[in-house]
């Protein structure tokens, strides 16, 4: 994969998440007015919103509040979003915690991935990135002119104009 362009939330900066996107060649723009945990890929328009079952509960299947919040703002914001269920284990504890928060988000477009490192989440979010700039970069455009059909680029800004890295 070429050099892409990553926005990264202040609060993953400096941690395992940006060390092994930047061994990925991926070039790391950090912000603080994104969601806490979350990591943009504009150039496809992805977002992944990290979840560490281990410190998402109070007690032992109480998910925190401010989890769900931070979850529901997420969908929000991201038409193509992922959580990305971080556990070194799934067992039936965090197993039972992904089906919760699946289950009060599944009116919503958020998909849902249990990874078991950090190496793992940024090897699926590369993956989902490339399948998605594939899929999302070409559309087809009529030009009613000659009645000709053609493929046309969209560029990074026609999706998020405000991620302009450059």
């Amino acid at each position: 994969m070429d050099t892409w362009p990553v926005i990264l939330n202040q609060s993953l900066q400096g941690s395992a998440w940006d060390k092994v996107l930047r061994q990925n060649r991926m070039k790391i723009r950090g912000s603080n007015c994104t969601i806490e945990n979350s990591v943009i890929f504009p150039k496809s328009g992805v977002a992944f919103l990290v979840i560490s079952l281990s410190s998402c509960t109070i007690g032992q299947f109480d998910i925190k509040h401010d989890v769900l919040q931070l979850t529901e703002k997420f969908t929000q914001l991201h038409a193509r979003g992922y959580a990305l269920m971080l556990a070194s284990l799934h067992s039936e504890r965090e197993m039972r915690i992904c089906s919760e928060i699946q289950t009060k988000f599944l009116d919503t477009k958020l998909q849902m991935i249990a990874i078991h490192s950090v190496d793992e989440g940024i090897q699926a979010m590369i993956n989902i990135a490339k399948d998605n700039n594939t899929l999302t970069r070409r559309h087809l455009v009529r030009d009613w002119s000659d009645g000709s059909t053609k493929l046309n680029r969209l560029e990074d800004t026609d999706i998020h104009p405000e991620l302009d890295i450059d």
